[in-house]
């Protein structure tokens, strides 16, 4: 068992068997299943349960949970793209989500299947969902659009892809460590996947996080994954005041802003089957041969989603320099000029602020930075 200071970040690493997610006891203290006998953090509140015990199903939760901080609307932003083969999974997952007050705002970006006989069936039977009609605009925009139009400002907000599955649980999982976190600024949350195949057929899981998600790993790296984030309506202002340039994702955008101006929750528990297949437009590698072969065409790529997170750090910096605290302020504009001369870029390949989550990324990213290539 190993826990990682990220404030209120909860990561929960068993040595094996189930885990139970319990809080009672002390605040922040590792106690031992009652029933399963696991190692579990425990997160107490006036001696009051704030997450369920819902990884061990044998213990049921022994005190009251307490009640959410209010009832605020979840507003679930969904773009469709010609989907109609995996659409009705997904909308029946959306549904059977464990939570109430939960809107499902979809917008269609121009499908010429049929999609849009999937949505006005299911809109027609279910009030929760709402469905508008636009052009092509691809998704980071037509996410953008599903963002303006949701207008519940004291509410969270969850992107979704149309061809995953969500477990009943994963709004409730969010939402319980969002309202945990209660900070009056941005905060967003993420968490692990399990890949599986078109046909649901498990893959593997993405990694735990070996790092903080901070600053000086979104400038190089995306581990926010946009089908799993939720957030405050804090984040939501910044990405309105400022929507991701065209050569930067969405997601990767959300994990800039809340990793620079505030809290970025990862949860090491997988709440979504994420299909890989041939359709999906960004899909992740499962394999390690996989993973391998996407890291290095990532990384060489000269066209589409190419590696150059310079270009990325200087168009941030453009946007949100001036209100940076100085210790991201410093070190960003440190990574911008890192590329002025060779010296500096070997200074800095010997002692970079930015880092990856992997070892065999760090290191590729030093060989990048030394070349040029970055």
């Amino acid at each position: 068992m190993s826990t990682t200071d990220f404030g209120l970040l909860v990561m929960i690493m068993p040595t094996g068997g189930s885990v139970a997610e319990i809080v009672h006891g002390r605040e922040n203290s590792l106690y031992p299943c009652p029933s399963c006998e696991e190692p579990a953090l425990v997160i107490s509140i006036n001696g009051s349960c704030i997450l369920p015990a819902s990884r061990c199903e044998a213990y049921p939760c022994a005190s009251p949970c307490l009640p959410m901080a209010s009832n605020p609307a979840i507003n679930i932003l969904l773009s469709t793209y010609n989907g109609c083969r995996y659409l009705a999974a997904l909308l029946d997952s959306l549904l059977e989500q464990t939570c109430d007050n939960i809107i499902i705002n979809i917008r269609d970006d121009g499908s010429t299947d049929r999609t849009r006989e999937i949505l006005d069936a299911y809109s027609d039977s279910h009030p929760s969902i709402r469905v508008e009609y636009g052009d092509n605009l691809g998704p980071a925009c037509s996410f953008h659009e599903l963002l303006k139009t949701a207008h519940e400002d004291d509410g969270y907000f969850a992107y979704c892809d149309q061809d995953d599955i969500w477990l009943a649980d994963k709004i409730e999982a969010a939402l319980t460590l969002l309202n945990a976190d209660n900070a009056d600024g941005p905060l967003l949350y993420c968490s692990r996947l399990e890949y599986v195949d078109a046909d649901l057929k498990h893959l593997g899981y993405s990694p735990v996080l070996k790092r903080a998600p901070k600053l000086h790993n979104a400038l190089v790296e995306n581990v926010a994954i946009g089908c799993t984030l939720m957030f405050n309506h804090h984040t939501r202002k910044l990405l309105l005041d400022a929507p991701p340039p065209p050569s930067v994702m969405h997601d990767h955008w959300c994990y800039l802003l809340g990793s620079a101006f505030g809290r970025v929750l990862f949860d090491p528990v997988p709440r979504i089957k994420y299909r890989q297949h041939k359709s999906n437009v960004y899909g992740a590698a499962a394999s390690s041969y996989g993973l391998i072969k996407r890291r290095i065409a990532r990384f060489i790529d000269s066209a589409g989603r190419a590696y150059h997170p310079h270009d990325t750090a200087m168009l941030f910096h453009e946007q949100f320099g001036d209100r940076l605290d100085s210790q991201n302020q410093g070190m960003i504009e440190r990574f911008i000029s890192s590329r002025k001369s060779f010296g500096n870029r070997v200074r800095y390949a010997l002692h970079p602020e930015v880092y990856r989550q992997s070892g065999l990324d760090n290191f590729i990213l030093r060989c990048l930075i030394l070349a040029n290539h970055y």
